[in-house]
């Protein structure tokens, strides 16, 4: 839970992992976005950064772990609510 308002995180992401055969693409996520929050992502190439984004829109899935976005647990049930 948030910590402010009692409400869900924006985005709230639990020990997340994607391969993509041998590559580690992401490796142990973990992320709270508090809703209300700016958040920006940067790194290197190969970072993870634009697989992480994709699994948080449920564009790709994780091979494991958790991913929340505003309360639901898939992008795809809160779809009317977010963009891309």
């Amino acid at each position: 839970m948030c910590c402010h308002s009692g409400m869900s995180p924006a985005i709230d992401i639990s020990s997340v992992h994607k391969h993509f055969g041998d590559k580690h693409a992401v490796d142990s996520l973990n992320l709270v976005v508090p809703r209300g929050a700016l958040y920006g992502v940067i790194g290197p190439n190969g970072a993870g950064k634009s697989t992480s984004l994709r699994m948080i829109l449920s564009i790709l899935f994780p091979d494991s772990g958790q991913i929340r976005v505003l309360g639901q647990d898939s992008a795809l049930k809160a779809k009317d609510r977010i963009g891309y």
